[in-house]
């Protein structure tokens, strides 16, 4: 039998107002939609519609019944806005502000229009420069493909030989199955301080995929990746296999509570920690549906579990001052992301049910008591 992997794929609709509305005339965003709506449809497969944001605002002034058909895709769950420049410029040929304009007005009329931010990125044409990664971050995205794409240019898909890529699993180790080998992943780099339980200064981890460990060198040369690391040689010569990445001597103390911070993970298994998280976050998005939207919340996180991890993010104009209050008064200890990101992270193997309903209980309290209202706007270091 042949080796079977599920294959995940989406497609994008990608539009822009500034010039081809333009040129092709006030039919052609609608028509996207119409197209995007119907491949949906027709191959059972999730999509992306890629507009910048004054096309948002244009079909809103000019078919407000095509945005509202696609706002019922949206709510659905078949198709995710991504991009959402306010204008599409090509960034590239513009300055660092024109560029957090762009990015931070964009954000704001998506989420207005559409009920929902964008978190994914991917741009067409000319879109990356040296700053476009920390932009994204502090505009709330979550992930993005920086490869150049001019699909006008190059109707098959760029291939980039040779080039490597790493994954970061700290946010999904400990909450979703993960399963590098079989992915043929190059590298993964991770955390073992949140859903493994370490704690502060647990130790980090690397993998390195078999088939290319002999063919890299550490860029820090340790007593630990060495060959003979008692020889003490001038010369440093690596060790074979994954060894060669380790530095010095590794920190023993939290090497041994990791072995106890992991059983627990281990006797579960991944699959009931797995399907456990889906149910929570399920239900913390419920709750934020029908307790917190009415007190001026919207769900940050996509809706569909598949694209989730174990936490997910309530956002509020008044985010930060309300995170402050969780935390200083209500027992709740969340962190903040700007804009207004409050993010709840759930642990399947100690967060309880119970525990999810009081502290949405608590969240509500705030804003009811107006809690936040006696906390300054200016951030502290630690958010």
């Amino acid at each position: 039998m042949p080796d079977r992997r599920p294959l995940f794929y989406t497609f994008a609709n990608h539009m822009h107002w500034v010039d081809m509305q333009w040129l092709w005339g006030y039919h052609v965003l609608p028509g996207s939609i119409r197209d995007m709506l119907r491949l949906v449809d027709e191959s059972g497969a999730r999509g992306n519609v890629n507009f910048d944001a004054v096309g948002y605002e244009r079909l809103a002034a000019e078919a407000p019944e095509s945005l509202a058909e696609l706002r019922a895709a949206i709510a659905g769950g078949l198709v995710e806005p991504v991009g959402g420049t306010y204008g599409q410029p090509y960034g590239l040929f513009h300055g660092g502000e024109s560029n957090v304009r762009q990015l931070a007005l964009g954000v704001r009329a998506t989420r207005r229009l559409l009920g929902v931010r964008p978190t994914g990125f991917w741009e067409e044409e000319f879109y990356f420069f040296p700053q476009l990664p920390q932009l994204l971050a502090a505009a709330g995205y979550t992930g993005a493909s920086l490869f150049f794409q001019w699909t006008w240019h190059t109707p098959e898909l760029p291939r980039e030989p040779g080039a490597l890529v790493l994954w970061d699993l700290s946010h999904s180790v400990g909450s979703v199955p993960i399963a590098l080998d079989d992915c043929n992943a190059d590298f993964a780099i991770g955390c073992t301080y949140k859903y493994l339980n370490g704690g502060p200064g647990a130790p980090g981890f690397l993998y390195v995929n078999k088939k290319i460990q002999d063919k890299l060198t550490s860029p820090i040369w340790g007593w630990w990746g060495q060959k003979n690391p008692f020889d003490f040689a001038l010369d440093y010569i690596p060790a074979p296999g994954a060894q060669r990445f380790l530095v010095g001597t590794q920190p023993m103390i939290s090497l041994l509570t990791m072995e106890a911070a992991l059983e627990p993970t281990l006797n579960a298994g991944m699959d009931a920690i797995r399907a456990k998280a889906i149910l929570m976050t399920d239900y913390a998005s419920f709750l934020t549906d029908t307790w917190l939207a009415p007190l001026g919340f919207s769900l940050g996180s996509p809706r569909d579990s598949v694209q989730r991890g174990s936490h997910i993010s309530i956002c509020h104009a008044d985010g930060y001052r309300i995170n402050r209050a969780l935390i200083e008064e209500m027992n709740v200890i969340p962190d903040f992301r700007a804009p207004d990101n409050i993010r709840l992270g759930f642990s399947s193997l100690y967060t309880s049910f119970t525990e999810i309903w009081e502290g949405f209980d608590r969240i509500k309290r705030v804003i009811v008591e107006k809690r936040h209202e006696r906390y300054t706007k200016q951030k502290l270091t630690v958010t």
